[in-house]
């Protein structure tokens, strides 16, 4: 206990930063060189289809407009042969051909265009037509060898918008918006809010956002508004779900417990969720309430928001003494009441306001757990979606956490009678929206539940995924070579623990013995048992909590960084080599080791770095490390580093690969200067390269705005660097970012925040451990520690 040591915030003088150059090393192939390898009969007959479905389709959907609007825009879908590259050819494109790229998707190889000059147009159909006839055998045809690199085409129709299989309570639009018409776009827009005034129907069009949500519209309406008004990009409908797996109630007892530091100030959690429960023991702890439902936040019919709430307040400690006696909690609560049923229309918009509301009403509020997602999977490598989108930008913006789940995939038991890894090739396991946000923070369920004894589920370990945990929908393989597939674009983040199926003779469920017994809403049964990723959301929360119990001055992005620094898939990386790539994409970086990190010990401290960096820029921050390490006997392996870089960002909408438009690497690098780093950064890189590829230009990868590397450093290493290592960062903007109105009003920021957890571990055996790195290192290093350690305020918990 004496040995737990607070973190410490780095204090270390940046280097004077210098301009990164960056040279594109990644060239595509030159248009010779496509030219060459085209089949131009097959190209041609291919155009050729997709003219004649252009124009049966175009005459389909103008012969569909019922309405007075007063204007109209055709769209057209090009997919490309690979990757659009923007800067190159998206002004040609609008000046030569009249069409404005205005939505990107497959990672910049499909784009929607619109059509602002139907002449320019005509021309580009015209380049079409004269390529059809060279690929047809007329080879006195001249023909633009821009037309090569594209696919096929299709005009946006009515069909193609429209997705959805059953219209459900809730329909959101999604709204197209461009530069180039943006008058046209407008006139459109209020025609739209001037017939949706006519109709007898609860709409909200937030035209910041560019999304429309409308309740209860029948079929004909949709149908209306998608053939007459051209700014609807897509039609989604479905319902928000809080439902897991099967649940069980134990034999009745009471509550059992009460709190014990219900007067204490400590980090708040806002639980969005069917609301907390006023007649169990932690209404002591609930600070405030909102209520979307015309219900009352303090009510909970549906029996989930009030078991979220505990773990989220309380976390694994009421597991050691069976939820008995006197409780300390880690956080307070905020019961912010959207669904008073499940499955529930509940609209983007009502959550998005309750967390714009709770922190305007309480502004220390940091932290949410969000466990309520749409009902429906996202399709393989879909765009991320818009109300995820808006959770981002709220993430962005107020500087708080929202902690998601990836949803429960309830047909995994029916459809398994054992712990099968390979289910998680089917896409059916895809996260659901919005777990997909990437400034916030996805849990995914590990079979864990906090059951000391024989573990009863059927994982192969209790750290490993439960199988009705989803997995991340993104395979960039489909799109990118092996040397250009971003390996630190994971969801979910980590795993917590959330229970797992039992094996009953020949088939496997929900049971009484690996699952996890969480507090109920109901007095007459008190607890009952059950599982699910919405139990393990709230319990990384409590982490969290815990993290600014002890350090509260820190940034979300810090309580994010330390999170995942200290998570680990050592435990989980023991399955079966075939399924590796899979497992990859359901465990993100593994299960948080909670000591780790919540404190440091005499031999190992975690150093956090918050600071920010402009664009174009090269920094770097020097590290210390003591002599004392020169003399010891071990040479190979004598310091493990451990470092997670994280920053939120203001999302691009419609720019699938853009999405996150900021682009930082770090790595840790020898005692070298910037400019040794940046002209001759083979020698002067340590173990690792950049954590992330941005050299390319003309095809950037999809950036991600988490990264993570570990290493070991010998002694021979430390000598020859003189005990001093650099942490370098640069970081600049998506090449391919497209100017837009976010752009033109000045929202994109000079320079950008971003926090490291940066741990360093002495590795010796346990007798030969000195117990002086902490104190060596705080000597030699300008840090400062980052709060106290009350450790009467945590039970240790058995592993």
């Amino acid at each position: 206990m004496a040995d737990k040591k607070p973190h410490l915030l780095l204090l270390n003088s940046r280097e004077t930063p210098i301009q990164w150059k960056y040279k594109n090393r990644m060239l595509p192939p030159q248009e010779e060189e496509l030219e060459e390898k085209r089949d131009y009969t097959q190209m041609a007959t291919r155009f050729e289809a997709s003219l004649n479905r252009y124009r049966e389709e175009k005459r389909s959907r103008e012969t569909a407009r019922t309405l007075q609007v007063p204007a109209h825009i055709n769209y057209i879908e090009i997919r490309f042969q690979s990757q659009f590259d923007f800067s190159k050819f998206g002004r040609s494109y609008l000046l030569d051909f009249g069409l404005e790229a205005v939505k990107f998707t497959e990672f910049n190889q499909k784009i929607v265009f619109s059509i602002i000059d139907e002449r320019k147009f005509n021309l580009f159909f015209g380049k079409i037509t004269a390529f059809i006839e060279f690929g047809k055998g007329n080879r006195t045809v001249e023909y633009d060898l821009r037309i090569i690199f594209i696919e096929d085409f299709f005009l946006l129709s009515s069909l193609k918008i429209k997705q959805y299989n059953e219209l459900k309570a809730i329909i959101r639009f999604s709204i197209l918006e461009g530069l180039d018409n943006l008058t046209t776009v407008n006139l459109i827009e209020q025609a739209l809010d001037v017939f949706l005034q006519d109709q007898t129907v609860d709409y909200t069009f937030d035209k910041a956002n560019n999304q429309l949500e409308i309740v209860q519209a029948n079929e004909e309406l949709v149908e209306k508004i998608i053939d007459n008004f051209d700014i609807i990009y897509s039609v989604t409908s479905s319902l928000s779900t809080v439902i897991g797996p099967s649940s069980f109630a134990i034999p009745q007892r009471s509550y059992g417990f009460t709190i014990s530091n219900a007067q204490e100030e400590l980090p708040l959690i806002g639980i969005i969720d069917t609301g907390i429960d006023r007649q169990t023991p932690i209404i002591s702890l609930i600070v405030g309430s909102i209520d979307k439902t015309d219900t009352d936040a303090l009510i909970d019919n549906e029996n989930h928001g009030t078991a979220v709430a505990a773990l989220a307040a309380l976390g694994k400690q009421p597991y050691k003494v069976s939820y008995r006696g006197q409780l300390k909690a880690n956080a307070k609560l905020l019961s912010l009441k959207v669904m008073n049923t499940s499955p529930a229309a509940l609209s983007d918009h009502t959550v998005i306001g309750i967390i714009r509301e709770a922190k305007a009403n309480y502004p220390a509020i940091k932290l949410f757990v969000l466990t309520i997602t749409y009902e429906n999977c996202k399709r393989e490598n879909e765009t991320i979606n818009d109300y995820a989108f808006q959770l981002d930008k709220l993430s962005y913006e107020l500087d708080i956490l929202i902690f998601i789940c990836t949803a429960n995939n309830d047909k995994a038991a029916n459809e398994n009678n054992n712990y099968n890894i390979a289910y998680f090739e089917e896409e059916r396991t895809n996260l659901c929206t919005p777990a997909e946000s990437m400034n916030n923070l996805t849990v995914g369920s590990c079979a864990d539940n906090l059951v000391s004894g024989i573990f009863n589920g059927i994982a192969n370990l209790k750290e490993f995924p439960s199988l009705f945990t989803r997995r991340h929908h993104l395979d960039l393989s489909k799109y990118f070579s092996r040397n250009k597939i971003n390996k630190h674009l994971k969801k979910p983040d980590v795993l917590q623990a959330g229970g797992d199926y039992e094996s009953f003779s020949m088939f496997i469920g929900t049971g009484e013995r690996a699952t996890l017994e969480v507090l109920s809403s109901d007095s007459t049964e008190s607890f009952y048992k059950t599982a699910g990723t919405s139990f393990s959301t709230p319990l990384a929360a409590n982490l969290a909590a815990r993290i600014l119990g002890h350090y509260p001055n820190l940034k979300a992005q810090s309580v994010k960084a330390l999170m995942i620094n200290s998570s680990s898939e050592d435990l989980i990386s023991t399955t079966d080599g075939r399924h590796k790539k899979i497992m990859e994409r359901v465990i993100g970086y593994g299960v948080p080791a909670e000591d780790e990190v919540l404190y440091s010990t005499p031999n190992r401290l975690t150093f956090v770095l918050e600071d920010r960096i402009k664009q174009k820029e090269l920094i770097a921050f020097p590290i210390r490390v003591p002599n004392y390490l020169r003399s010891v006997t071990k040479n190979i392996g004598l310091l493990k580093v451990t470092a997670t870089l994280c920053f939120s960002f203001l999302p691009e909408k419609d720019n699938q690969l853009a999405y996150c438009p900021i682009f930082m690497a770090f790595s840790i690098f020898k005692n070298k200067s910037l400019t040794e780093i940046q002209s001759n950064y083979d020698k002067a890189r340590l173990k690792r390269r950049w954590t992330q590829d941005g050299y390319s230009t003309a095809k950037p990868i999809m950036y991600s705005n988490v990264q993570k590397i570990s290493f070991s450093i010998s002694k021979n290493e430390i000598i020859n660097e003189d005990g001093i290592f650099k942490v370098a960062i640069h970081c600049k903007i998506n090449p391919q970012m497209k100017m837009n109105i976010a752009t033109i009003r000045g929202q994109i920021a000079k320079e950008y925040e971003f926090s490291l957890a940066i741990s360093i571990e002495e590795k010796q055996p346990d007798r030969k451990l000195t117990n002086k790195l902490y104190a060596e290192m705080v000597a030699i290093n300008q840090a400062e520690a980052l709060g106290s350690i009350e450790l009467e305020n945590d039970i240790e918990l058995e592993n």
